[in-house]
């Protein structure tokens, strides 16, 4: 994502769950280099029949140019990751 000298407020991913896409757990890291990521935030998510959880990460920081991000999903069955939003000032 280019963001040139921005500040990123918070992360949004969008995930269907329920019952048989049940997402324990989500690993968030960025980088800023392509090669490096940083420490892993943990969201931990949804139980069956629970629609309404979110999974955000607040005051991700400063972005001098370039930052990428890597979700790791732990779940039990095949998981469906719909939408990304991120607020940026």
């Amino acid at each position: 994502i280019k963001a040139d000298n921005a500040l990123i407020n918070d992360l949004e991913l969008e995930t269907s769950g329920g019952v048989c896409d049940r997402i324990d757990k989500i690993f968030i890291s960025a980088t800023t280099d392509g090669i490096s990521y940083g420490r892993e935030q943990m969201v931990v998510l949804q139980k069956p029949f629970v629609y309404d959880n979110r999974v955000l990460w607040r005051k991700v920081g400063r972005v001098r140019r370039l930052i990428g991000f890597k979700f790791r999903v732990i779940a039990k069955g095949p998981v469906t990751l719909s939408g990304l939003s991120i607020r940026v000032t």
